[in-house]
């Protein structure tokens, strides 16, 4: 008898659950606890494109990397494969004057397997605005995002620029935390109305005056190319950039539901060599076989920092127009950065790309990079010498 009302008392506690995270619309909660803990992972994953809706974005016009692997003959020592494989790395390669000279996968990867990239998708939402900018469909990064999307009319948020979108400078009050089941990265990652959770916040501190990493920023320039563009953001993204620069395989960008919207600031899955054309484009001064695809002045603008207050009072120097930036070694470096380690690295002055893909990012001991990206700079530049 005392099991049977046990069993009871805990149905009724379980739906009692269910029904409050309905009404309190935290049914992402579901989604993220069936494909994280219920499957043993903690978080998400670089393998999720089938528990999401997605659009295709097709290559039709393949230009392959000039193929020179094992020319430089180099190896990784003990050390360095025993930290690479700690931080469940699936691929790494660097590319130098357009020919792959180290190329390595692991875990069940190849050249044609699909990665997440998580946050480089922000830098491609960046370049697509550049995009739309070259073509007119945009006037400029300074325009009030009003004048794009009618609902950023009143109040502060009528005074939100497109740059301070793209310099996560926008004031307004999203959370980014990413151990919050409640919080809105999770809510945006496992969730099905994108519109509907951005409409729940606003600008409440004054735009364009401190760099505040937000990733419903790059969500709210997704809507905005949507508005201008007149198509989805993955079709917008194949006819204008993938098709355009020489990718092989086709990417897929998921949906926060079927037939819906871009999750903007996550979510292309695509190769580690499509990912490294991305790189080359604006090593290229956003030209690629002499086409200029985005104006050389935004490039220029993208990877330089933007110079704004980091919440810690200090002068941010590693964010442009979403893409990180970077002095290491005498070199300028600029490059996408996910939140797994995900890396296309650019070292413009060697004219060398670096791709790293995998599940773990490692720390920020100095508080403005991950300790891991001068890694995989010092391993590029070793391979790049030999």
């Amino acid at each position: 008898m005392k099991i049977k009302k046990f069993f009871i008392r805990f149905t009724l506690t379980i739906l009692a659950l269910v029904l409050a995270l309905i009404v309190t619309g935290n049914k992402h909660i579901f989604k993220a606890v069936t494909n994280t803990y219920m499957i043993g992972n903690t978080g998400p994953d670089i393998d999720e494109l089938d528990i999401f809706a997605s659009r295709k974005i097709q290559a039709e016009n393949p230009v392959p990397w000039y193929n020179n692997t094992g020319v430089s003959g180099f190896h990784f020592d003990e050390k360095a494969v025993s930290y690479m494989d700690s931080l469940k790395t699936v691929a790494f390669m660097v590319i130098k004057n357009d020919s792959i000279l180290f190329e390595e996968y692991k875990n069940g990867y190849n050249a044609d397997k699909v990665s997440n990239s998580f946050s480089m998708g922000k830098s491609i939402i960046g370049v697509l605005v550049g995009i739309a900018i070259n073509e007119g469909l945009i006037d400029d990064v300074n325009d009030p995002v009003s004048k794009y999307l009618p609902e950023y009319s009143e109040g502060k948020n009528a005074e939100l620029r497109i740059v301070h979108l793209l310099t996560m400078s926008s004031g307004i009050n999203f959370d980014e935390s990413y151990n919050d089941p409640f919080g809105f990265t999770a809510k945006a990652y496992y969730g099905t109305d994108l519109p509907g959770l951005i409409a729940n916040y606003e600008v409440t501190e004054d735009p364009g005056k401190k760099f505040n990493y937000r990733s419903g920023n790059t969500q709210i320039l997704a809507f905005l190319l949507e508005n201008v563009t007149k198509t989805s953001v993955s079709e917008y993204a194949q006819q204008k950039l993938w098709s355009q620069i020489g990718t092989e395989n086709n990417a897929y960008w998921v949906l926060d539901k079927e037939d819906g919207h871009e999750k903007a600031f996550t979510g292309v899955y695509a190769t580690a060599r499509d990912f490294a054309k991305v790189g080359r484009l604006y090593m290229n001064s956003g030209r690629f076989n002499n086409r200029q695809i985005v104006a050389q002045e935004y490039v220029f603008e993208s990877i330089k920092p933007a110079g704004l207050i980091s919440e810690n009072g200090e002068i941010n120097t590693e964010y442009g127009y979403s893409w990180w930036t970077m002095r290491y070694k005498d070199q300028k470096i600029f490059y996408m950065r996910g939140i797994f380690g995900q890396y296309v690295i650019c070292i413009p002055s060697k004219n060398t790309i670096v791709v790293r893909l995998g599940r773990i990012r490692d720390q920020k001991t100095d508080n403005k990079h991950p300790d891991d990206v001068y890694f995989y700079i010092d391993q590029a530049l070793g391979i790049i010498k030999r």
